[in-house]
C-alpha cells in the first residue's frame, strides 16, 4: 500500500463549492480537528476535508480513558500504522509522558491543560483540552434500511431500519446508532475514500456504500463503492473535555459475512471454534482493507498468552492498531489472542 492515502476522497466532495447543503444532514463548511470536534482551547491546523471524512493523518480524537490520556491517531492510509508515530504528553506545561498512552496524575486539577504534541506519518500535530477525567464509554447499533432516491432528512427519518449485527446488503444502507449519548454530541468520521455519511438527527447518521455529490440542493452523482467492510469513528463530545469514540465496522454487500469482534469486524481464514477467544497469527497484506492485515486462525487459545508489547496479557486490540500503538511491521507473522465475544 505503501503512500496511498485516503485523501483522495476529496475528488469527490468538492466542498470549496458548497456542495454539501445542510438540508442533507451535513455541514457545507470544511473542517479538520477544531475547537468545536474536541471541545478544545485549541488544536491543530484546519484541514481542508468534509468533516464527515477522516482524510489525511490527523489526531481524530483526545481524551482520556481509565485514567490515562489517549488519543485515536489517523494514519490517513487505513485502520492501521505503517511508521510509529510519536507522542509528546503534557499537562499544564509539565511532561507526563511520551508513548501510545500516558497516566494522568492523581493530583492534577481539574480543568487543566491536557495537550498532545505527535508525529504521524511525518506530520506535526497538536491538539489540547481542558482535562475533567474520563469520558463514559457508549454503544453503536447497525440496522439495515433501504432509501429512496430522495435522501433527504425527512425521507430517510420516514424510513424504519432493522437490527443486524454484522452488515447490510448491496442495495441498503446501514444506520448507526447511538444508544447512551447522554446529552452529548456525536460526530461521525468515515475512514476511507468510499461511502457517505448523511446524519439523521443527534443520535442516528447513515452510513451508505455509495459516494454521494450535490449541487445546489441537487444530487449530481450516487456511485457505488465496493462491496467491502466499511470503517467509521464516532466521537462523542460534552464540550468540557469529557470525550469518548468508538470505530464501528460495517459489512456492505459482501458475500460472506465477516465475524464480528466488538464492534469491528474480521475476515477469519481457517475454522471459527466454538470459544470465546481464539489464537490467531497476523501478517501484512495491502489488499485486506481497512485493517491492511491478514489474521489466520490457530485454533481456540490455550496456555500462556502470547507475550508481545502490541497486546495486552496477549490480548490485541484491533482500535489500538488503528490509533497507532504498533505499526504493521510489528505485528507482521505475531501470534497474537483475540476476544471474539
Amino acid at each position: 500500500m505503501g503512500g496511498r492515502r485516503f485523501a483522495g476522497a476529496l475528488r469527490l466532495v468538492p466542498g470549496l463549492l458548497g456542495l454539501v447543503p445542510a438540508r442533507f444532514g451535513l455541514v457545507p463548511a470544511l473542517l479538520g480537528l477544531g475547537p468545536a470536534l474536541l471541545g478544545l482551547a485549541g488544536c491543530a491546523d484546519p484541514f481542508g476535508v468534509e468533516r464527515h471524512r477522516l482524510g489525511p493523518p490527523r489526531i481524530a480524537a483526545l481524551g482520556v480513558v481509565d485514567g490515562q490520556a489517549r488519543a485515536a491517531l489517523w494514519s490517513g492510509l487505513g485502520l492501521f500504522h505503517d511508521r510509529a508515530p510519536r507522542w509528546a504528553w503534557t499537562l499544564d506545561g509539565e511532561p507526563i509522558g511520551e508513548g501510545f498512552a500516558a497516566p494522568i496524575p492523581a493530583d492534577a486539577p481539574e480543568g487543566a491543560e491536557l495537550r498532545l504534541d505527535a508525529e504521524v506519518e511525518g506530520e506535526a500535530l497538536s491538539a489540547r483540552l481542558s482535562l475533567r477525567g474520563d469520558g463514559a464509554p457508549f454503544e453503536v447499533s447497525r440496522h439495515e434500511v433501504l432509501l429512496g432516491a430522495d435522501l433527504s432528512v425527512d425521507d430517510r427519518l420516514d424510513r424504519e431500519g432493522q437490527p443486524v449485527e454484522v452488515g447490510v446488503g448491496a442495495e441498503a444502507a446501514a444506520r448507526l446508532r447511538v444508544e447512551d449519548r447522554g446529552g452529548r454530541s456525536v460526530r461521525w468520521m468515515l475512514a476511507g475514500p468510499d461511502g457517505a455519511l448523511l446524519e439523521l438527527d443527534a443520535d442516528q447518521v447513515d452510513l451508505l456504500r455509495h459516494t454521494v455529490l450535490y449541487k445546489d440542493g441537487d444530487l449530481l452523482r450516487r456511485a457505488r463503492g465496493p462491496a467491502r467492510v466499511y470503517s467509521t469513528l464516532a466521537l462523542a463530545i460534552d464540550g468540557a473535555g469529557q470525550n469518548a469514540w468508538r470505530w464501528i465496522d460495517v459489512a456492505m454487500g459482501m458475500d460472506s459475512a465477516p465475524t464480528r469482534v466488538g464492534q469491528r469486524l474480521l475476515s477469519l481464514e481457517g475454522e471459527l471454534p466454538e470459544a470465546d477467544v481464539v489464537d490467531v497469527i497476523l501478517s501484512k497484506d495491502d489488499a485486506a482493507l481497512p485493517l491492511g492485515l491478514r489474521v489466520e486462525l490457530l485454533g481456540a487459545a490455550a496456555g500462556a498468552p502470547p507475550d508481545h508489547p502490541c497486546a495486552t496479557d496477549g490480548l490485541l486490540s484491533l482500535d489500538e492498531l488503528a490509533e497507532g500503538r504498533c505499526t504493521r511491521d510489528e505485528v507482521d507473522g505475531q501470534r497474537f489472542w483475540l476476544r471474539l465475544r
